[in-house]
């Protein structure tokens, strides 16, 4: 109960504040603060109407649109989805590197993956040219391949994340995962 008191009293301050600031960018800030709470308290609705909301303000936000995209309300509608996609698309550019990693992450959860597949790699194998350290899109590259069938190619492009980040738990969890489903325990074992 005392856990459930200060989710509210948090909720509270952050909306007093945010009736309180002019600043388009720190009201952003916060709302996504705000965002990020209801996300891990489970207030999956309240994140959306919040988003939506938020989205109506800033429609040139990138940040607001790919937060926006998290939502499981969003991800389930395909053509809500594409348009935030094409959105991001229009304010970067046909250049831009986060419409492309956001059209292969919705296509990856998407029921057709396999016809999308090569897109996806595309995509992906684009966003990683024009920056090697891109480690977001490399880790979609290697569960697109994992997801394929393709364990080999997924490996190789999870160890190379690895190789990059080798501290970061969210590649070191997918990496082992993928050793062990194709049976190298031992090189699992030597990351562990």
């Amino acid at each position: 109960m005392a856990a459930e008191d200060k989710t509210h009293e948090c909720e509270k301050i952050i909306k007093d504040a945010l009736t309180r600031i002019e600043q388009p960018v720190a009201r952003r800030d916060l709302s996504l603060l705000l965002a990020g709470f209801y996300n891990r308290w489970n207030e999956q609705e309240k994140r959306y109407q919040l988003l939506n909301s938020l989205i109506l303000d800033l429609p040139d936000d990138v940040l607001v649109q790919r937060e926006l995209l998290r939502c499981e309300k969003v991800i389930k509608d395909s053509d809500r989805a594409q348009q935030l996609v094409d959105k991001i698309k229009t304010i970067e550019g046909e250049e831009g590197w986060q419409w492309r990693y956001e059209q292969a992450r919705i296509w990856f959860a998407q029921d057709n993956f396999k016809d999308r597949y090569p897109q996806i790699i595309s995509l992906l194998k684009e966003n990683l040219l024009a920056n090697p350290d891109d480690q977001t899109s490399r880790m979609l590259f290697a569960a697109a391949y994992e997801r394929a069938g393709q364990l080999r190619l997924a490996i190789s492009t999870y160890r190379e994340a690895y190789s990059r980040s080798p501290q970061d738990i969210r590649i070191i969890v997918p990496t082992i995962a993928a050793l062990y489903k194709a049976n190298e325990s031992e090189r699992a074992d030597e990351i562990l």
